[in-house]
């Protein structure tokens, strides 16, 4: 976060505060996801928006509590989860942001399906064993 260090008031307008709302400059984005919706109905959506915003990253970090994750595809998971909730939520987003969610499940597809597919009877790390090959013994 090299532009938290050097200029924390920018991070803060165009990281928190803009896709909440409440920046000096508002989007001009018209979006069709919840967060927009209930937060065009006035201040007590708005509220409720960001209510269930802060539900969500609860749930998120209770998951990664409770279930840290193991693999990559894992993590992945869990970043495109978080991340698809906050767009969703968020009063003013904009619909393309859930391109980097789909990115995101894209990628850990394929390592989910790496590691699925390596070959049967191959030794695992740290083991003396090579397949075909009988252990390394001392006499």
């Amino acid at each position: 976060m090299p532009v938290l260090a050097a200029d924390p008031g920018a991070f803060v307008e165009n990281v928190v505060r803009f896709p909440a709302g409440l920046a000096a400059v508002s989007s001009p984005a018209a979006s069709p996801l919840p967060g927009h919706l209930l937060a065009s109905t006035g201040p007590t959506g708005t509220i409720l928006a960001f209510a269930m915003l802060g539900t969500a990253a609860l749930a998120v970090t209770g998951w990664l509590l409770y279930r840290p994750p193991r693999t990559g595809a894992d993590a992945l998971l869990r970043i495109a989860v978080g991340l698809g909730a906050s767009t969703m939520l968020t009063p003013t987003t904009r619909f393309g942001y859930l391109v980097y969610v789909s990115v995101l499940l894209g990628t850990m597809w394929v390592f989910r399906d790496r590691a699925t597919a390596a070959p049967s009877g191959t030794a695992e790390p740290g083991s003396d064993t090579t397949p075909g090959r009988a252990p390394l013994t001392s006499s």
